[in-house]
């Protein structure tokens, strides 16, 4: 048996009527998120963005338990399990396994559809005292019904919407933007900080509503990046500057996104084709597009670069990924300056996409 401390030690030879009592005192500087118990946590959605960020939360997030996951296509699930530390993961027989298996569900997902079904599928369990946080790119409309579907079955939804690119999300390196009562978003903050992102917006308390149409207004000002871009590159073409220069002076000046942008245009440039590299995801979703226009009422404006970007998904039906959204806003700004592409120039004319 250990010795008894000195002080201790006097204090139980003092007459027990004389002692003073000794009441427990709280910890002061304690997160209240710690005294809970950890949380078991689970993952739907393994696309490009989904695995990254399930990737991050399971070798940085330190979980006590194992990732439960679910994915529509199973050989995918098991080809993401075989990736990571034995152990780390579990996959769930169905959405509502899921469920049951874990506290925090984070849904990453393709669209609204697959959002609304997925929570419907996962309302067939016994949702009470679980939190979802949605991290699809997820419309404001579609963000409050799935708020109500959740909070109708004793569950909270929180909105986590992330911006960033692809290379972004491998790294942890994107934003974001959680919504939702502030207890709830208290709990996931440390599954995204330093984990998902490299920053947080934090909106809690305020309706998940609002963290979606952050993203809308995040996705104006990415338009707008491509499009300063896109002419900046026409002046260094007519001047003579080149791209080369310009390149060392974006990645210089604003490294991440905006020089991953260039980049992109300097491909389109020499014509490397639409399929010819891996695409990061789109620049934003349908519904971004049709709100960004208007998100504040019917006589906003909408930027040179999302009009572009709409005639084009309009002329040619739906895009499959940034870059070719990138290479219509930058291709079709070139025309205007005057400036054939290298494809033009050969005669080779546009590539079609093949379904």
């Amino acid at each position: 048996m250990l010795p008894i401390p000195a002080a201790a030690a006097l204090y139980l030879h003092i007459p027990r009527e004389e002692r003073s009592p000794i009441d427990p005192q709280p910890l002061k500087g304690v997160d209240e998120t710690l005294k809970q118990p950890p949380p078991r946590v689970g993952w739907i959605g393994l696309g490009t963005i989904g695995q990254a960020i399930a990737r991050n939360i399971i070798l940085r997030a330190r979980l006590e338990y194992s990732l439960v996951i679910w994915n529509r296509t199973f050989e995918q699930s098991r080809e993401f399990e075989a990736s990571l530390p034995m152990g780390s993961v579990m996959i769930g027989s169905s959405i509502s396994d899921t469920v049951f298996k874990s506290d925090i569900i984070f849904l990453c997902l393709e669209d609204d559809d697959a959002v609304t079904s997925t929570m419907e599928a996962a309302m067939q369990e016994d949702a009470r005292g679980k939190i979802f946080v949605d991290c699809s790119s997820t419309s404001p409309d579609t963000t409050e019904r799935i708020t109500e579907m959740a909070k109708e079955n004793g569950a909270t939804m929180v909105a986590c919407q992330l911006v960033g690119s692809e290379l972004q999300a491998r790294a942890g390196q994107l934003v974001c933007a959680i919504a939702g009562p502030k207890a709830e978003v208290d709990r996931i903050k440390p599954l995204c900080t330093n984990v998902i992102g490299r920053g947080i917006i934090d909106m809690g308390g305020r309706d998940p509503r609002n963290a979606s149409l952050l993203k809308v207004v995040s996705s104006t000002i990415t338009v707008a990046m491509v499009e300063s871009i896109a002419e900046a590159h026409h002046l260094g073409d007519r001047t003579g500057v080149g791209t080369d220069d310009m390149q060392e002076l974006i990645e210089g000046l604003w490294p991440g996104p905006v020089a991953e942008q260039l980049d992109m245009m300097r491909n389109v440039q020499a014509d490397q084709g639409i399929g010819s590299q891996r695409s990061p995801d789109l620049l934003f979703g349908g519904w971004e597009l049709d709100n960004m226009g208007g998100a504040a009422g019917p006589s906003d404006p909408q930027s040179r670069g999302t009009a572009i970007t709409a005639e084009q998904r309009e002329r040619e039906g739906e895009v499959e990924s940034a870059r070719e959204e990138v290479e219509g806003v930058y291709g079709e700004m070139r025309e205007e300056a005057g400036l054939a592409s290298q494809a033009q120039a050969e005669g080779k004319g546009k590539r079609k996409r093949s379904d």
